[in-house]
């Protein structure tokens, strides 16, 4: 895991790769000053749950991969202010 508000100085970044990191859970502000993150690879770790409103200020996220993890359930409208998500891997 790593600490919230880790990316915060990144406010350019738009690709982040966190595959492979042992994660477990993600928490509503790991991601908050990054709104020009287009895509999240989050996959092959070992999520097992994800915060509502986690993703809401990635408002020019495009893809989203979350394959091979262990979520066991997902809120409803996780997704929902991901206006321009274009791919979901679960």
């Amino acid at each position: 895991s790593f600490e919230p508000n880790s990316f915060a100085s990144l406010k350019r970044l738009n690709l982040l790769d966190l595959s492979f990191n042992k994660l477990n859970t993600i928490k509503l502000d790991y991601f908050t000053d990054l709104g020009n993150l287009k895509r999240i690879i989050l996959n092959y770790n070992q999520i097992k749950s994800i915060e509502s409103n986690s993703f809401d200020s990635l408002k020019k996220l495009s893809y989203l991969y979350l394959d091979f993890n262990q979520i066991e359930s997902l809120s409803d409208g996780l997704f929902n202010e991901l206006k321009v998500l274009a791919e979901l891997y679960l």
